[in-house]
């Protein structure tokens, strides 16, 4: 009943990935629950902001295109480099195991508390997200702290 479990091109994980030792249904909930919120956040918030910087580097980089044909190589080499920073300015700063098969305990900015299953942290200040933040973030339950602050986020806080 997981997609993962039929796909095999993709890293997703497996039901059974989530299963604990004693087979508890909550916990299992509780995983998915958790994983899908934080997957949520990072692809609302890790590859541009809604369409409005889409637009902006379409049009930075036409300007740019046309300067290259203006100057010598030595600087058309420069407009590459900054080319490649300008289409990589949406990706988080630090995105350690995040969308990966580990315990979401342990992706950057993650933190859990003493059961080491619950998330009650979610730190990403400064991390380069854009966009909104996602109303399934109210499904994090237990979430103590929230620290999105120094980001490129605009628009209102979910709330319950």
């Amino acid at each position: 009943w997981w997609l993962s479990d039929q796909d095999t091109l993709t890293k997703l994980p497996k039901l059974t990935d989530y299963l604990h030792d004693d087979g508890d249904d909550n916990f299992l909930l509780l995983n998915l629950l958790q994983r899908y919120t934080l997957a949520v956040l990072h692809y609302s918030t890790c590859c541009g902001d809604g369409g409005s910087s889409n637009t902006k580097k379409s049009q930075n980089l036409s300007l740019l295109r046309k300067e290259e044909e203006k100057v010598s190589r030595e600087v058309k080499d420069k407009t590459t480099i900054a080319n490649t920073d300008l289409m990589d300015d949406t990706k988080w700063n630090n995105d350690a195991d995040w969308m990966t098969n580990t315990n979401v305990c342990v992706w950057y900015g993650v933190s859990c508390d003493t059961d080491g299953i619950t998330i009650d942290t979610v730190n990403l200040m400064q991390n380069n997200l854009r966009g909104t933040i996602p109303s399934e973030m109210v499904t994090l339950m237990n979430l103590q702290r929230l620290n999105l602050a120094k980001n490129h986020l605009y628009g209102t806080i979910p709330s319950a």
